[in-house]
């Protein structure tokens, strides 16, 4: 069971459940059209399988390509990967078995959906991978000074505006 959560969550499986409604209402778009409702539960069912397939064969993916990064920043380096959880062998196998069942899910829905599945596992593996980079910083300035009053009393006006150079002892305000 923890194996199972840890897979889970490599992939988000919580996510594939938030895609299923688009897929299966795109699905039931498609059936309506040609009227074929003939063995719909079984078309619906294959349907679902090639959709958490190929997401997770999508997601499984990219943790890869992205597990050098994951474990740099402090907000992705408790995936699976970078923490060790999964290694880099069992994530690749996960992959492959992914990718197999969207083909064979695809193989059983039609033999245009089994022609197209490589373009979409294609799309999924081989797209560009964008990287965004989270930075934080703390900025110190070179030179800094304390501005105290000596005596009491109500600024009129300031003589410097900011970033400009000051020499030591000038007048900032009166």
């Amino acid at each position: 069971m923890n194996r199972f959560r840890t897979y889970a969550s490599f992939v988000r499986v919580s996510h594939s459940v938030f895609a299923l409604p688009f897929a299966l209402t795109g699905a039931l778009l498609a059936l309506h059209r040609t009227g074929n409702w003939g063995a719909i539960g079984y078309r619906l069912l294959w349907i679902i399988v090639a959709m958490v397939a190929a997401r997770s064969a999508a997601m499984g993916f990219n943790r890869l390509v992205d597990a050098r990064w994951d474990a740099q920043n402090p907000r992705t380096a408790m995936r699976e990967l970078p923490r060790g959880a999964m290694s880099v062998r069992e994530a690749t196998i996960f992959v492959i078995i992914s990718s197999a069942l969207f083909l064979g899910s695809a193989s059983r829905l039609s033999p245009l959906c089994f022609a197209l599945a490589p373009v979409a596992l294609a799309v999924a593996h081989v797209a560009p991978v964008d990287e965004t980079t989270e930075y934080v910083a703390t900025l110190k300035s070179l030179h800094s000074t304390a501005v105290q009053p000596q005596i009491d009393g109500q600024i009129t006006e300031i003589l410097v505006k900011s970033g400009d150079r000051v020499r030591q002892g000038a007048r900032l305000m009166q």
